[in-house]
């Protein structure tokens, strides 16, 4: 991230790790895993990421109040929803701003978005909160864009893919619906633009 120079922990070892895997900090940098009150969290509890170290931003500049918001006391809250497993290493499962919150159960898109990804006809996806009016709770909705090669059996896909999600996912994770784009919006860094599918 921009804001820690930009690198703040790498996966060295040459093994098969767990989706969201990045690894263990670098030398000089701190990392820890709190909860929303501020405290930190036991390994193996999910949290928020929060990191020290030389190479974290001083702050944005002539812009004090974005500043407060994620700095405290030199520690950069990162935004990122993780957890430290049992090699040490952060394993990053979602973002804090795309958490799904569905009847007090809360669904990390990201989870689902690499069991979509697991389809070879996947070339991007989007999984997003969604109010749904008769229960006004948030439900996960999956926007996906088709490799070109595999767009002439787009509803044959739709149907795999919800069959992987209900084989690999608890029923709640499992996308409400299934959503073709011709291409899934981008920002300008490149990065998915989860602000417009909402």
């Amino acid at each position: 991230m921009s804001e820690a120079s930009p690198v703040v922990a790498a996966n060295l070892d040459d093994v098969i790790a767990e989706s969201g895997n990045i690894g263990k900090p670098l030398v000089g940098i701190n990392i820890e895993i709190r909860d929303e009150e501020g405290k930190i969290v036991p390994q193996g509890e999910i949290g928020n990421l929060y990191v020290r170290g030389d190479n974290v931003m001083l702050g944005y500049y002539h812009d004090e109040e974005q500043t407060k918001k994620i700095l405290h006391k030199n520690w950069l809250n990162t935004g990122d929803r993780a957890y430290i497993n049992k090699n040490d290493e952060i394993v990053i499962v979602g973002r804090e701003k795309d958490l799904i919150v569905h009847k007090g159960i809360k669904i990390y898109p990201q989870e689902i978005e690499h069991i979509i990804l697991m389809h070879p006809a996947i070339m991007r996806v989007a999984v997003v909160g969604k109010k749904e009016k008769e229960i006004m709770e948030e439900i996960p909705v999956a926007y996906i864009q088709i490799r070109s090669e595999y767009r002439e059996n787009t509803e044959e896909i739709k149907d795999e893919i919800m069959q992987l999600c209900k084989d690999q996912l608890a029923a709640y994770k499992v996308p409400r619906s299934i959503e073709i784009l011709e291409s899934v919006p981008l920002t300008v860094t490149g990065k998915i633009d989860k602000k417009k599918l909402k």
